[in-house]
């Protein structure tokens, strides 16, 4: 309920981007002539065309609707992806990409052989060995495609190879029968196979195979966040960008025992058989494999499946696995926006005791089973003292974020610290053409047109001001500086972008002005309540026996708890001492 004015809003961006994508594409808009062709491997060859940003002379060859698997239909739907079958000859790779199967959208680009990833390259030069920025769209694994987002100002300004994939969503790409028939996490084995592809095979586009950064916003980050966990993708990239997302946050990944009474509802709402049962799922699958595109994407309005723990690409739950250190150690950029929660609720102003209902009804949402200990916890940080219609309306917003994808963020980014070089971001610049509310900076994804450089392509949506083509410029240097090194810093970046620590938890904050300042310690109680207060109270992650401490330099209240409880116990034996003397 309070989601819904967020999947209009988010569903509808969707739709205009891949409008406008699809218009440059197919009408030649934007300065597009022929690539030449590059020979991938044997006989196999793709023609691309060349674009070009905004007032650049500079050429960049794009190749679309390039396939990196075997198409996922018949036989493969709900199956783990496969190797590409090689073509011989000339490959067309300038037309426009298709989209995933997916609800609210009619388009004549929509088709399951959806497979495939788009390459923005300033050279074809096979001795150029250049960084690649590997982009996953959100969109609640269930929405988003390729399309909608371009490398061309990326690969112009910053020399970097980007690379834009699409993965199956929703049933198709999250169906689970726990066995190869479907092994749920299909769009995350589809995002691997991308990777690998990559990997494999970007050399003659001008890309450095151990020069890989995986990158995603939203769904996206989360994806990120799951891949930097999972032993499958060992090898495959060296650094990793997490923009509003971790795979930590609560109904973020589920257990397999949520997850297989979502297919067994599936089967039998779609008459595959009368009495399901789960110990039969495996049966059911040929009959799901025969049913029609359009009837699945109806019936994902009921269930929805989701990233699961499937003991082969999620080993544990992520906050567990993000706690006991079981991750690879990466270099890590993750930050979050001012104001993510304001597109999740609509524009209506809470009172004290609806802001506090509204706070129990969307974190029953994520934590259905001890929801009122909860709130009891949120309440002091969210609804006391906040007693004007602005204040109410900013902390729900707040709430929201935190909950979503601050709290998550703040704390995966002060465990990965401790392991790898961790930079962490605040983007709080509300953008001029925002229709938000005016007390919003901010708001959720409104930082990737300026991370991938709208302001300096023809298909950026909005009028921008000069001030934002500036700060999407260096945006895009720090971004770049972390892709081709692992660290954001430059000489021409206009402030040193200090590590993350445990100790001080600085952040680069973008402000509302577009300044960039250095700031610490973000919301210091809010961020202890999601890292640590409310995971406990989380029956999801009830059988953590693990506890994870900063060192013992941290400014946190929990750090600082515990430094006091021990001067306590040195005091008392100081005392006991004393008295025997």
């Amino acid at each position: 309920m309070l989601q819904s004015s967020s999947l209009r809003y988010k569903m509808g961006s969707s739709v205009l981007r891949i409008g406008c994508s699809f218009i440059l594409c197919c009408l030649g808009l934007g300065g597009q002539t022929t690539a030449s062709i590059v020979t991938i491997r044997g006989t196999s060859q793709l023609r691309g065309t060349i674009e070009y940003a905004i007032n650049s002379t500079k050429p960049i060859q794009v190749f679309r609707a390039v396939p990196y698997a075997k198409p996922p239909v018949d036989a493969m739907r709900f199956k783990a992806p496969e190797d590409v079958e090689w073509w011989n000859g000339e490959r067309n790779a300038s037309g426009a990409s298709p989209i995933c199967p997916q609800q609210g959208m009619s388009s004549p680009l929509m088709k399951e052989d959806c497979l495939t990833l788009d390459i923005y390259t300033p050279t074809i030069d096979v001795n150029a060995s250049l960084a690649i920025q590997i982009w996953i769209h959100g969109g609640a694994f269930k929405d988003g495609s390729s399309s909608e987002f371009q490398g061309i100002a990326m690969a112009t300004y910053e020399n970097v190879i980007f690379i834009s994939i699409n993965y199956r969503l929703g049933i198709l790409g999250f169906l689970t029968s726990n066995s190869s028939e479907a092994p749920g996490n299909q769009g995350l084995w589809d995002q691997r196979q991308a990777f690998m592809w990559v990997k494999e095979n970007i050399k003659p586009f001008g890309g450095d195979p151990n020069k890989i950064t995986i990158s995603g916003e939203s769904a996206g980050s989360i994806a990120v966040s799951a891949h930097i966990l999972s032993p499958k993708t060992e090898g495959l990239f060296e650094q990793a960008i997490s923009q509003s997302g971790t795979a930590t946050a609560a109904a973020r990944v589920s257990l397999m025992k949520q997850e297989l009474p979502k297919t067994q509802l599936l089967a039998q709402t779609i008459g595959c058989c009368t009495n399901c049962t789960i110990s039969e799922l495996d049966g059911y699958m040929a009959c799901l494999r025969n049913v029609t595109i359009e009837k699945i994407l109806d019936l994902q309005s009921y269930t929805t499946p989701q990233p699961v723990i499937d003991n082969n690409y999620i080993l544990d739950n992520p906050y567990n696995m993000y706690t006991q250190g079981k991750f690879k150690h990466v270099p890590y950029l993750i930050g979050f926006n001012g104001d993510e929660g304001a597109n999740f609720y609509d524009k209506s102003i809470p009172s004290r005791s609806s802001l506090k209902e509204l706070i129990k009804q969307y974190a029953s949402d994520f934590y259905p089973e001890n929801v009122d200990a909860i709130v009891e916890v949120a309440v002091p940080l969210y609804v006391d003292g906040r007693d004007t219609d602005k204040d109410r309306a900013v902390a729900l917003s707040d709430f929201i974020g935190d909950l979503r994808y601050i709290g998550p963020s703040n704390d995966v980014g002060r465990k990965y610290t401790q392991v790898a070089p961790t930079f962490m971001y605040r983007f709080a610049h509300r953008p001029s053409s925002s229709t938000r509310q005016q007390w919003a900076s901010a708001g959720h994804a409104d930082e990737i047109q300026y991370t991938q450089g709208d302001p300096f392509v023809n298909h950026g949506s909005g009028s921008y001001t000069e001030n934002e083509k500036i700060l999407s410029g260096q945006i895009m240097r720090y971004w770049a500086n972390f892709i081709k090194s692992g660290s954001p810093n430059s000489e021409d970046t206009p402030l040193q972008w200090s590590r993350f620590d445990c100790k001080e938890k600085g952040y680069l904050n973008i402000e509302q002005d577009g300044k960039f300042t250095s700031q610490k310690d973000y919301n210091v109680d809010r961020m202890f309540a999601w890292a640590e207060t409310i995971p406990k109270l989380d029956s999801f992650r009830k059988n953590n026996q693990t506890t994870w401490k900063c060192d013992s330099t941290d400014t946190s209240r929990g750090a600082t708890l515990f430094s006091f409880n021990i001067q306590c116990v040195l005091l008392m034996v100081l005392v006991d001492l004393i008295s025997w003397l």
